[in-house]
């Protein structure tokens, strides 16, 4: 089972186990990381929605904290404010996506796309497209690139892991 791998290796990195409740935010870590640099637009974004997560799972819960602060600031720390090793992240991301395919919330969309998954996909494309990825020149000859390369394949990555069903 993905989540029992997942933990294991929360586990194997000391890292703390509440960090499970946060694979819906990995995808997007990844994209903001795809290119090399987290840049400030990427960054701030993906920390909002990861106070936003902490805070709908609390709501969930009752008032009761799912992720404490302090995991949600060590997972800051950890994959936010610095890269993390591209194993391990690459690693969690893996794992994270097959949890979240292994549970759709609700049926699958014309898209194929349950909308917890269509959510995610089209936070990773804002995260993507957060930042310009051209060259200066590029940008003075109006030829402008919203999303690097790596970004895109990694675009056509998830898209591939979230998706739930063939198209027609």
């Amino acid at each position: 089972m993905a989540q029992n791998r997942f933990l294991a290796l929360l586990a194997q990195h000391q890292l703390p186990a509440s960090h499970v409740h946060l694979v819906q935010i990995l995808p997007m870590v990844q994209m903001m990381w795809a290119d090399g640099r987290n840049q400030a637009k990427e960054k701030a974004l993906v920390s909002e929605l990861l106070h936003q997560h902490a805070a709908e799972l609390k709501q969930l819960a009752g008032g009761q904290e799912v992720v404490p602060n302090a995991d949600v600031q060590l997972f800051k720390a950890n994959f936010l404010d610095c890269r993390p090793a591209s194993e391990l992240l690459e690693q969690l991301s893996t794992l994270a996506l097959e949890i979240l395919a292994s549970k759709p919330t609700g049926s699958p969309g014309a898209d194929g796309l349950t909308l917890e998954n269509r959510r995610i996909f089209h936070l990773c494309l804002e995260i993507a497209a957060a930042c310009y990825a051209g060259s200066f020149e590029d940008f003075e000859n109006q030829t402008t690139q919203r999303m690097a390369a790596q970004e895109v394949r990694l675009v056509e990555r998830l898209f591939s892991a979230l998706y739930t069903q063939p198209i027609h």
